[in-house]
């Protein structure tokens, strides 16, 4: 396949996993210490949601303007990535 027609490239994979920390620890913390709302146990986690309009209006946008920005396709990848990163650390170890 060409490089234009990749879906997983090493950005989306790096991205990926450094949200994928992320959660792993916000995620916890957030239930475990501060109380606050179930950011991770609901159908479609608010946190992983949350980070992806962070991403696509924090870092893409001035990414497309210098005309490197993520494509679509880098984006399923990230936000899948985030999904399965929601799902380990609160109902599938914690509880």
């Amino acid at each position: 396949m060409s490089k234009a027609g990749r879906i997983f490239t090493f950005r989306s994979f790096l991205i990926g996993a450094i949200l994928a920390l992320f959660v792993s620890v916000a995620g916890p913390y957030a239930d475990s210490f501060i109380h606050g709302s179930a950011t991770m146990l609901t159908s479609l986690p608010l946190i992983a949601v949350f980070l992806l309009f962070l991403l696509i209006f924090l870092v893409n946008v001035p990414l497309n303007k210098l005309g490197i920005g993520l494509k679509k396709e880098e984006f399923l990848i990230i936000f899948i990535m985030t999904l399965v990163a929601c799902a380990i650390p609160t109902m599938g170890l914690m509880e």
